[in-house]
């Protein structure tokens, strides 16, 4: 069994385990029901845990993910190296930046590079929010 498969058993595995416990403060699982989901509050964090370390003004692929400047470097921009939106807003299959994370293929090697890889719960999040029209606050 290849990595790239196994990492998709265990995001598959985690995201039934996420439907199946489901409450009132779960994240919303269907497209387009990302309204309560917080741009500064819900995504920044992840980004400043994980890719500010490489992503900031003038670091890698003139992409900064630093609070502030995140969503303007995000959503409707084109990507570096790639014909194709970092984020396409209502359509996380066509977005860098969820092919990346959720590791597909479609765009180049998994981000955050080398690691550590997100969880089922926080790559959820972040679809919901693109496919929610990656609103900001």
């Amino acid at each position: 069994m290849t990595v790239r498969r196994a990492r998709s058993i265990i995001a598959a595995a985690g995201l039934a385990l996420l439907i199946g416990c489901a409450d009132e403060g779960a994240v919303p699982l269907s497209p387009g029901g990302g309204d309560d989901i917080s741009y500064s509050r819900d995504i920044q964090p992840l980004w400043d845990r994980d890719c500010t370390g490489c992503h900031f003004a003038g670091g890698v692929a003139d992409l900064d993910l630093s609070p502030g400047h995140s969503r303007a470097h995000l959503v409707g921009v084109t990507a570096t190296g790639y014909a194709a939106l970092r984020v396409a807003a209502g359509d996380p299959a066509a977005s860098v930046l969820y092919g990346k994370l959720a590791d597909t293929g479609q765009f180049g090697g998994p981000m955050p590079d080398g690691g550590p890889f997100w969880t089922a719960a926080e790559l959820e999040l972040v679809r919901v929010w693109i496919a929610g029209g990656a609103l900001d606050d």
